[in-house]
């Protein structure tokens, strides 16, 4: 009950209240026994830009889907949920807004201000458009969260032409009742305003990638060919809209699937002392320079959508695949095939002196957050800021006591691979080792995005040194060490203190992060930036929430 006396509790009972109240007034006049109703002001124009009335009843599909949402970010578990809080809050300005704009135009008519009430209205329905278009949403979440937002600013985005043609027609209808005959602008007019429409639903169609956005906007346009059928030019102006503002959203590169197998993927590769690395890149050649490092079961792969993102913003950046993943081969059949902690950090030192890269922000989750703390400590002055997904990797000193029993209870999965049969286990089911272990630990995210991503990453799980290099990356005996690096392992294993600007980013969901009670962030890092906790992510957050890490990168 505390909970609901909060912030948040106060913007759920908004958002449910709002949502109940804006389908209460789209029925109130015609209950309260009004003179005018939306429906006669309407019709009293002649306006051909307004659709058919059948037309009209996607409000309660609207509705409906609406206060599905409500319902769903007002339940105990989403109060604090991070997307939840941002949409609700936006969503109370565009409930208010229509509920304003259905007790306005009964009383006032289809005027100016009902056009500015509903351009507020559109204002707020895209940006929640595009918001839930960006959260990459699936399943449940994706009906109850998405599907709202978008068939509501695919139906307002119509609305809003027809408030707008309604308004500028009233002059003609005028000169008609004076003249007794129609205006002949009015058709030019009308062919105008349904033109424009056409060319909003094609834009942010295409922007946002959709369907159900695109999908309204079709269905206004089919209501308008019917209501114009006796009129060819614009009905079948219309109709032509309707069906390419339909297909807009569905061919939108947003609903295009990231090619994600390091075989359909345009790789680069570099040479080192060692390695032959196998990484991709994007962004302008003169860019600000980030360098991403995955973890396990994982690939460089998973951070292609961020990749992306930061490109479109100028940033270059950079994700090698780990030793033992993907097409990163050794130089040398017989050298050892270590994980060691020393191994990665080595590892990513030389990518950059090959790379001539001189200094980078780096960031780094589960194996890959090893690395880049590592580095961190090897060559402090290269590293302008460290992200890392997770805190202190590096080592378990004798010095920070025992693991929790939560903790020591979630790394069973380690004990596993220092028994006899571990190699077998992995090296005959991959992706049923992978595919458990993500289950677990990201328990938010959904079995197909899960699937997919499994599915996307195994051929990198395929390399011949995956399972040896995993073997000795978790080995309690020091299995497949690299003696050249043995001092650098042991300094390592002292748990030295990261002295580099550091943003330490969680996900709640995690069962491998170490309890708030025992994450003395502080210790080691001595420059932390930024803490950010992700109440709806996993042990993957990057791949659950990117917009986390994009925004964290874009405003650095």
């Amino acid at each position: 009950m505390q909970d609901y006396l909060s912030m948040d509790g106060l913007r759920a009972a908004l958002v449910l209240l709002l949502a109940v109240a804006q389908a209460v007034a789209a029925f109130w006049p015609d209950l309260r026994g009004w003179n005018e109703t939306i429906s006669t002001r309407s019709e009293a124009l002649q306006n051909p830009v307004v659709p058919v009335p059948p037309t009209f009843a996607i409000w309660g599909l609207i509705f409906l889907s609406c206060g599905a949402f409500a319902v769903w970010q007002a339940l105990p578990a989403n109060l604090d949920d991070t997307l939840l809080t941002t949409l609700g809050w936006i969503a109370i300005g565009l409930f208010a807004g229509n509920i304003l704009w259905e007790l306005w135009v009964p009383k006032r008519g289809l005027d100016w201000i009902s056009v500015a009430i509903i351009v507020a209205e559109l204002l707020f329905a895209l940006t929640l458009l595009f918001l839930v278009a960006s959260a990459q949403l699936d399943g449940w979440a994706w009906w109850l969260v998405a599907f709202p937002f978008q068939l509501f600013a695919g139906w307002v985005s119509a609305a809003f032409f027809v408030n707008l043609s309604s308004t500028i027609m009233r002059p003609y209808v005028d000169a008609d009742d004076t003249n007794g005959a129609a205006d002949p602008r009015r058709p030019a007019v009308a062919l105008g305003l349904i033109g424009s429409g056409i060319v909003l639903g094609l834009v942010v169609g295409f922007a946002s990638g959709a369907w159900p956005y695109g999908l309204a906007v079709a269905w206004a346009l089919v209501g308008i060919v019917i209501a114009n059928r006796n009129q060819p030019t614009l009905a079948g102006t219309a109709a032509a809209g309707a069906v390419f503002v339909a297909l807009a959203a569905f061919v939108s590169p947003a609903n295009a699937q990231i090619l994600s197998t390091p075989e359909e993927i345009s790789l680069s590769t570099v040479t080192t002392s060692a390695l032959e690395i196998a990484y991709l890149q994007r962004g302008p050649e003169d860019g600000r320079i980030v360098i991403f490092v995955h973890g396990f079961p994982d690939d460089a792969t998973g951070w292609l959508p961020i990749m992306d993102a930061l490109a479109e913003d100028g940033i270059r950046s950079y994700a090698p695949f780990l030793r033992g993943f993907g097409q990163t081969r050794f130089l040398n059949d017989e050298a050892p095939r270590s994980g060691q902690v020393a191994a990665l950090a080595s590892d990513l030192r030389d990518f950059m002196d090959a790379m001539n890269i001189e200094t980078a922000t780096l960031v780094g989750q589960d194996r890959g957050a090893r690395a880049v703390q590592g580095m961190a400590v090897l060559q402090p002055e290269r590293v302008e800021l460290l992200i890392s997904y997770g805190g202190y990797a590096i080592s378990w000193g004798d010095g920070d006591g025992p693991p929790p029993y939560s903790v020591m209870q979630t790394l069973w999965y380690q004990h596993l691979l220092n028994m006899p049969f571990a190699e077998g286990t992995v090296r005959s089911d991959a992706e049923g080792f992978s595919s458990y272990l993500w289950s677990i630990w990201s328990p938010g995210m959904s079995v197909d995005v899960r699937d997919q991503a499994i599915e996307a990453v195994m051929p990198s799980l395929q390399s011949p040194d995956f399972t040896p290099i995993v073997l000795s990356g978790y080995s309690y005996t020091g299995e497949g060490y690299d003696p050249a690096l043995s001092d650098l392992e042991e300094e390592l294993a002292m748990g030295p203190q990261i002295t580099v600007p550091t943003v330490i980013i969680r996900g709640v969901q995690d069962p491998l992060e170490t309890p708030a009670e025992f994450a003395d962030d502080a210790a080691k890092f001595l420059q932390i930036v930024e803490s950010i906790t992700i109440p709806d992510a996993g042990h993957f957050a990057h791949r659950e929430r990117p917009e986390v890490l994009i925004d964290l990168l874009v405003r650095q």
